[in-house]
């Protein structure tokens, strides 16, 4: 029986210095891994909010409008009041749409007053120049709290 004998004397460490390193590569992977996830877990609850934000926005609009078209004119008689005015006070409203972390006001401003291009007549000797028309604007702005989401949302009306 022939037995080899090792002497620690000779070996250099080359396989401990290549596993460190490698300890090492790995660990880096590991931190840009998480740090990568985490960002990307920001990026998708942002969105989200911005998404809630907007819906809330144009819900609030929406909402004003059903009210128009059902015959409550009321903020825009206020804001037809104001039209002209060097320093107009616009009529605000806030809507509610029933979470706490959503603020949303909106701004009903008088914009224009203009002839009604949808009046008709069946007689000929009426005419719709003599129909004012007038050019609104309702701008909602809506804000998730806790976060930087922040949408603005602008429609127009025309009312004859």
């Amino acid at each position: 029986m022939n037995m080899q004998r090792f002497s620690l004397h000779n070996e250099s460490g080359a396989a401990l210095i290549v596993g460190l390193m490698i300890l090492l590569l790995a660990t880096f992977l590991a931190v840009a891994a998480m740090n990568n996830s985490g960002m990307q877990e920001k990026m998708a609850s942002n969105a989200q909010f911005v998404n809630q934000a907007f819906q809330a926005a144009e819900s609030a609009i929406d909402s004003k409008l059903t009210e128009v078209s059902d015959g409550d004119t009321s903020l825009l008689s206020l804001s037809l009041a104001q039209m002209g005015l060097p320093s107009p006070t616009w009529p605000t409203y806030t809507y509610d749409v029933g979470n706490s972390k959503i603020s949303t006001n909106a701004v009903v401003r008088g914009i224009n007053e203009t002839i009604c291009q949808q009046a008709s007549s069946i007689s000929a000797d009426e005419g719709t120049s003599g129909i004012p028309a007038y050019i609104f604007e309702i701008q909602s702005t809506s804000q998730v709290s806790g976060s930087d989401a922040r949408v603005r949302v602008t429609q127009g009306i025309e009312r004859c």
